[in-house]
């Protein structure tokens, strides 16, 4: 088992690192998406180049980065259940693609570009080092939240970004926090407390139909008699 003072240098290294390599993608990939914005603004018939630049898009995904064409669904898929290392070719690919939709006009956000680009890097920076499954949660979120805040430029914002993600698409943070079982017994005994008095009203609802049939047969059956 490691020592205190490795595992201190471990994530320190590794923190640094991510730090530093996001910020330096990001940075990057800021000045890129802002030359072509200039250059779109200057050449407004670009955006007749938009279909082609589809294409374009659409084959580098299916030919070059298949793996990679998942985006943030296989980032949020690897953060519940880390598996194989995420596609190195996830970062360039999101990236490029992204300049060349703004370079066509297209009305295409930063968040994903974000999301991909420091998970991707923050994996492969740890790859290195065999993290456990948990650490390998924990650098990807730092990842994810590092490529947040180099791109938007809301460090503080980022970090609760992050915590978000993992309560609302994660989906492991409830399990590890409270107990998978103790919630699974609370989900059944809430079904079967729902069940009961379902079962409990349709059987009240048929005691009194079979009470009021049985009341409206003996008042009938008195009254002819008594004619």
């Amino acid at each position: 088992m490691p020592s205190s003072a490795s595992i201190l240098i471990r994530w320190l290294t590794l923190l640094v690192g991510v730090c530093f390599v996001v910020g330096v993608a990001g940075a990057g990939f800021l000045h890129g998406l802002a030359w072509v914005g200039r250059t779109f603004e200057a050449h407004l018939w670009l955006l007749w180049l938009l279909p082609f630049l589809g294409l374009a898009m659409t084959w580098i995904y299916a030919r070059l980065t298949p793996t990679s064409a998942g985006g943030v669904r296989t980032l949020i898929a690897q953060i519940r259940s880390p598996g194989a290392p995420l596609p190195w070719a996830m970062g360039p690919a999101i990236i490029g693609t992204t300049l060349l939709s703004h370079l066509g006009g297209a009305s295409v956000g930063r968040e994903g570009t974000a999301l991909q680009m420091g998970g991707a890097l923050a994996d492969r920076l740890g790859s290195p080092w065999r993290l456990s499954d948990e650490e390998r949660r924990t650098l990807l979120l730092c990842g994810v939240s590092a490529g947040f805040g180099a791109v938007f430029g809301t460090p503080f914002a980022a970090a609760v970004f992050a915590l978000e993600f993992v309560r609302l698409t994660a989906g492991w943070w409830w399990t590890r926090r409270r107990g998978r079982e103790r919630w699974e017994k609370s989900a059944e005994s809430s079904i079967g407390s729902s069940a009961e008095s379902r079962a409990g009203s349709r059987a009240e609802s048929r005691a009194g139909s079979r009470a009021g049939s049985s009341a409206e047969s003996s008042a009938g059956s008195s009254a002819g008699s008594s004619v």
